[in-house]
């Protein structure tokens, strides 16, 4: 008798896993894809932005009434990065970016008669740049990448001393021209529509504004349509 309810039990308990197995592997085949599947961006459209620090290599000499002041000791940075681009091949994304470091800030003992007191010196900078980002590892979660680009960038430096009872504003310069940048970073993939990014860039002017070549360092949100 015993024996009789056993091999029911048996009976019952290979019923049940008759069933299960099935609706198990229903269940994983309908799960979403891994990260490690997401595929490539290959023809959508992005846009992006976050905070950067800006790490500064400013080199240059203020002219104040035939006198030459060296400026190279700058404190660095914070600033915005803003981008939108298109992936026309899954190896290749353009991109079109904005950045803008708020204030560079550096201060001297100044002694220049007639003004005599502390100097604060504050260079703001800004560019404009399209950007060609070259992918090996196209697809999956993480996404290392290659960036360079030309564009336009302006700088504006204001110079003030301040004194014991007054602040004597000695004018401002503006740099402009031709920007070139270069640098890498990677793309972390969240989703097919979610990404964060990390991504370290050297940027170079000509002219004037080749005394002002900065760094930056951002992290970036990107949403994908």
């Amino acid at each position: 008798m015993i024996r009789i309810r056993a091999l029911a039990a048996s009976a019952v308990w290979l019923l049940v896993l008759s069933a299960a197995v099935p609706a198990a592997r229903a269940q994983v085949s309908a799960s979403p894809a891994k990260a490690g599947d997401i595929p490539s961006a290959e023809g959508k459209f992005y846009i992006g932005g976050g905070p950067l620090l800006a790490i500064n290599h400013i080199d240059y000499n203020l002219d104040y009434e035939g006198e030459f002041v060296k400026l190279d000791d700058f404190d660095n940075s914070w600033g915005l990065d803003f981008k939108a681009g298109y992936f026309p091949i899954k190896y290749l994304a353009v991109e079109a970016n904005f950045a803008y470091a708020h204030k560079f800030n550096s201060s001297m003992e100044w002694n220049i008669p007639p003004v005599t007191g502390d100097a604060d010196f504050d260079v703001r900078v800004m560019t404009f740049t399209v950007n060609a980002k070259g992918y090996p590892l196209p697809e999956g979660m993480f996404r290392p990448y290659a960036i360079a680009g030309l564009g336009y960038g302006r700088a504006k430096a204001d110079y003030t001393v301040k004194t014991r009872f007054l602040d004597f504003d000695l004018g401002s310069d503006t740099f402009t021209g031709a920007i070139f940048r270069i640098g890498a970073g990677i793309d972390l993939f969240l989703s097919e529509q979610f990404a964060l990014e990390l991504e370290a860039i050297y940027n170079r002017g000509s002219g004037d504004l080749s005394d002002i070549p900065i760094t930056q360092v951002g992290a970036n949100a990107l949403i994908f349509f």
